[in-house]
């Protein structure tokens, strides 16, 4: 074939081509992006958990932070010019789930935000402020971890158009070009945790006597005073002296009371400091018992009833350090 008769149907196809993405583009919006603009990105709870999420934005102390990376700049007709650092990024409109997969890989070099970014990003911000002054374009959003004082938030990475029309990101809906955009935040929610420390001192004991066992009811109350938490821990003694349990893995904001509720076969109460505790995430409250011997001599065991807390089920279920006691027997201790 002549070169100058393949070369006009390159040509003529390039045209074609480009004529159909053009028309593909002008599709999307009513007139012109005003590129003379500039973009603001602000932010609102949604998804499951939305009433959580704004419930507890009152009680994040620290500023959150938001990183955005611009993936590509948008020209008057809404096409997008991926960016020098994102090169070889595929852009669709259709898929934007897979976009921000592949945007994500090039700036974490994975899925993880944690680590150090391979990408220095565009501008960040807070997410109670938002971001405003942006240059136009399509962009990677990651915000940082928050935490109240009872939940923690992880949330979603996503991409965002600045300008965006309903019609563009999500496929119906005006097609008008909007230079603001309030996006909707998705989050997973987990639990903080606490722990609780029991300091247990025998003060005096008759050895001859045999070991002495303390057991301690420990109940948790959310701030409505319903009981959340419940678990039973002990203590046995050979000889005067003192031992700590740890209880871990309360939820933070919990008011514990723990109550001595067996105090050994031949031992008295003498001393306590277990005012109803609050649970704080990541910290350890702390509540203390002294017993001393009473010259009572009597003979007598402690069973301990331990609670785990059963993912399946989200509740705690009884338990037991000893195979010879079963769930359904000695849950009562005997003196």
């Amino acid at each position: 074939m002549p070169v100058k008769k393949l070369s006009r149907r390159i040509l003529a196809a390039g045209l074609l081509l480009t004529g159909i993405l053009l028309a593909c583009f002008s599709t999307f919006a009513a007139g012109r992006v005003d590129l003379t603009k500039t973009g603001t990105l602000t932010f609102e709870p949604g998804g499951e958990n939305a009433g959580e999420l704004a419930e507890d934005f009152a009680g994040i102390k620290e500023p959150v932070g938001v990183h955005v990376w611009q993936l590509a700049e948008i020209s008057e007709t809404g096409a997008y010019t991926v960016n020098r650092e994102f090169s070889g990024l595929s852009i669709r409109d259709d898929a934007w789930d897979e976009v921000k997969d592949e945007a994500m890989a090039l700036v974490y070099g994975g899925d993880d935000p944690t680590v150090e970014p391979l990408i220095r990003e565009t501008a960040s911000g807070t997410l109670a402020d938002g971001l405003t002054g942006l240059p136009l374009g399509l962009y990677l959003v990651v915000i940082d971890p928050a935490c109240s004082d009872t939940r923690e938030y992880t949330f979603n990475p996503m991409i965002v158009s600045l300008p965006w029309t309903e019609y563009r990101m999500g496929g119906s809906g005006s097609d008008t070009w909007q230079y603001t955009l309030n996006a909707t935040l998705k989050a997973a929610v987990n639990p903080r945790y606490g722990d609780l420390r029991i300091v247990k001192t025998l003060a005096s004991q008759n050895i001859s006597q045999g070991d002495a066992t303390f057991v301690f009811d420990i109940e948790g109350k959310d701030p409505n005073g319903t009981v959340v938490y419940s678990n039973v821990v002990s203590a046995t003694f050979s000889e005067a002296g003192r031992q700590e349990i740890l209880v871990t893995r309360i939820p933070a904001g919990t008011t514990v009371t723990v109550t001595e509720v067996y105090s050994g076969a031949n031992c008295t109460l003498t001393a306590s400091d277990n005012g109803p505790q609050v649970i704080v995430a990541e910290d350890v409250a702390g509540v203390s018992f002294t017993n001393a011997y009473d010259e009572e001599a009597k003979s007598g065991y402690g069973v301990e009833n331990r609670f785990r807390y059963d993912t399946k089920l989200e509740t705690y279920v009884w338990t037991t350090d000893r195979a010879d006691v079963s769930a359904g027997a000695g849950q009562e201790v005997a003196e």
